[in-house]
């Protein structure tokens, strides 16, 4: 394993989870080369999914930006060696409604369960650069 320390630039999610992201990476850098982001990727995500359920995404480079929502407690950005890891959840809601209601009501509807599960995260160039609720 790498003796490399991560850098851990945000983050929302638990302790525990943050370590596991931390030796993913780590373990993933072990078996691929440093220029292969996509399988470093693949590799952790396909790490995530098996361990915390599906929907998790992962982005492994040294500069790219990113705009996106994510489930609460599932979201860190750090750096290890000379890459930077993003790992999130995305956030899936499931609403029932009849098929009477109206198109604007739904609209809300959506929104404000948007509102109650997620949280957008934006970083530009490996920085980031805001955090705010999202809809």
């Amino acid at each position: 394993m790498l003796e490399g320390k991560a850098y851990v630039k945000d983050t929302d999610m638990p302790l525990k989870m943050q370590v596991h992201a931390m030796d993913s990476a780590s373990q993933a850098l072990d078996l691929y080369d440093v220029v292969e982001c996509t399988t470093i990727a693949a590799y952790i995500k396909k790490e995530f999914d098996s361990v915390y359920g599906g929907g998790w995404q992962c982005v492994v480079g040294t500069n790219f930006s990113s705009f996106f929502t994510h489930s609460k407690g599932s979201f860190i950005y750090f750096s290890l060696e000379t890459l930077n890891f993003l790992i999130f959840k995305v956030c899936q809601v499931r609403i029932q409604l009849p098929l009477v209601f109206g198109f604007k009501t739904y609209a809300l509807r959506i929104v404000a369960e948007l509102e109650r599960k997620s949280v957008a995260v934006g970083h530009s160039k490996s920085k980031s650069v805001g955090v705010g609720i999202s809809f």
